[in-house]
């Protein structure tokens, strides 16, 4: 954005958002609402033929909004929570707020000119919230979402492989993908298969290292997992020939399991599906649902 100086001549007829409207947009809404907020300030303060370069400039930055967080979370495997991409945001629109917009909107103020509320500020954030969040979804779905499910055990063990064409009463013919990775872990060969377009196998080990050191992969009961993520949250579907749903001490047991996850993952919800060993059934489920 190019810099801009004090106006001649300021339209006091129209709304501006100021400093803080833009950082509360930018927070819930990222950089989009960021965009849309400065060239309302420029169409208002007479200066709209700077819109398509500001619309311009939005479009690269979320891409590489995008870009980054599914690099951070996904391939890098850093667990940062989530709210601090929002603030590195707000922290940077306000820097370009100062730098392009603030003499302007002061002057605007200093000759009768209003300033919108934050209530709509935040209505805007909002709207915007739910694009990304629908952008997210609709890459989400693209990439595949759907599920294959995984064999069950045979007497000598589990015989899960991606490769495997998967057998007609245990597969939803409308959830097949290709992309399913399996690793197993320990003495008693825990499983757990995951999408590979979603997980990384250094995030994968490391959720197992967990669940090891939380003693949950022990080494007596194998314990069969299907991970998947849904944009940032995280669903276990597990089975456990050990577990009785209607022990107290197992419902105890898994939600307890479902915090230690959350704590450790830190980047998004965690929800825990105790499967039957048939994988048609859900026997008990923890958390909120994704």
């Amino acid at each position: 954005m190019e810099e801009t100086h004090i106006l001649d001549e300021v339209q006091s007829s129209q709304k501006v958002y100021n400093e803080t409207g833009i950082a509360l947009g930018t927070f819930f809404g990222g950089p989009i609402a960021t965009g849309y907020l400065f060239v309302a300030n420029y169409k208002n303060l007479g200066k709209g033929h700077l819109s398509k370069k500001v619309w311009g400039i939005t479009s690269v930055v979320f891409i590489l909004y995008c870009t980054i967080l599914f690099i951070i979370q996904e391939i890098v495997t850093i667990n940062i929570p989530n709210v601090v991409f929002p603030i590195i945001s707000v922290a940077i629109a306000r820097q370009l707020f100062k730098q392009q917009q603030e003499k302007d909107v002061e002057a605007h103020i200093q000759q009768g000119g209003e300033v919108y509320s934050l209530w709509r500020a935040g209505g805007i954030s909002f709207i915007f919230s739910l694009v990304m969040i629908s952008i997210f979804m609709g890459g989400y779905l693209w990439y595949g979402s759907d599920r294959i499910l995984p064999s069950t055990p045979s007497e000598e063990g589990w015989t899960v492989s991606p490769e495997e064409e998967p057998s007609s009463e245990l597969t939803d013919p409308s959830s097949v993908v290709a992309n399913l990775e399996t690793r197993s872990y320990g003495e008693a060969a825990h499983v757990i298969v995951y999408n590979e377009v979603f997980f990384t196998k250094e995030k994968i080990d490391s959720i197992a290292e967990e669940l090891t050191r939380l003693n949950f992969f022990d080494a007596r009961n194998q314990k069969y997992i299907y991970l998947e993520k849904v944009l940032f949250d995280y669903e276990f579907s597990i089975t456990d020939a050990s577990a009785n749903i209607e022990d107290k001490q197992t419902s105890l047991k898994y939600e307890q399991l479902r915090i230690d996850l959350e704590k450790f993952l830190k980047d998004g919800s965690v929800r825990v599906l105790l499967m039957d060993e048939d994988l048609e059934e859900v026997l008990g489920h923890f958390g909120e649902k994704i």
